[in-house]
């Protein structure tokens, strides 16, 4: 009987932890648009990346997990395309002109680290419990997070890096050319 309310008070708390987590990751999607709207930010491929990014995180968190995370990074550590477009994110994050979206980037790697480690309390305990006890320990936690983050919102399964790395350059949409309609009749 005492295991059916353990889980039960388990499954209510990772439903919070899902909800808390969704609602900070669609506040973050309002700020960046509205901050797009309000022209504070360029809505270059950079902004389009962290819109869409953002919007697939809500969808696919609840499978977000730190055994998922690692899969993906073992499938596409070696990717030639995923790591073309990884460095074309690195060196859109620290352009100028995209100072601001970089913070974006920053708080949504931010809040999926927290996820992650929330979702899996009982290891994020005994490994901040570690790392706190071991320098050497915690900068390996820092370079595994780091890598965590860099897998999740690189890896095609989990984000549209891959549509918007090769994306053109901004400016005018070309107006498509326009046929007059020939009636048959």
């Amino acid at each position: 009987m005492l295991w059916l309310l353990d889980r039960a008070v388990r499954i209510g708390r990772q439903d919070g932890v899902l909800l808390d987590t969704r609602f900070k990751l669609f506040e973050l999607r309002d700020a960046l648009r509205a901050a797009g709207i309000k022209h504070e930010i360029p809505q270059n491929s950079l902004f389009e990346y962290l819109d869409t990014t953002i919007t697939k995180f809500i969808d696919l968190l609840p499978r977000f997990t730190v055994c998922e995370t690692l899969i993906l990074y073992l499938a596409h550590r070696n990717d030639p395309p995923v790591a073309r477009a990884r460095q074309k994110l690195e060196a859109a994050l620290t352009a100028g002109e995209n100072r601001r979206l970089a913070r974006f980037y920053a708080a949504l790697a931010t809040i999926l680290l927290e996820f992650l480690f929330r979702r899996h309390l009982i290891t994020s305990s005994v490994g901040m419990h570690i790392a706190r006890s071991w320098k050497r320990v915690s900068a390996i936690a820092d370079r595994v997070s780091a890598k965590l983050v860099k897998t999740l919102t690189a890896s095609p399964e989990t984000s549209t890096l891959m549509e918007y790395a090769y994306a053109p350059p901004a400016g005018p949409t070309p107006i498509p050319e326009v046929h007059p309609v020939q009636m048959v009749g």
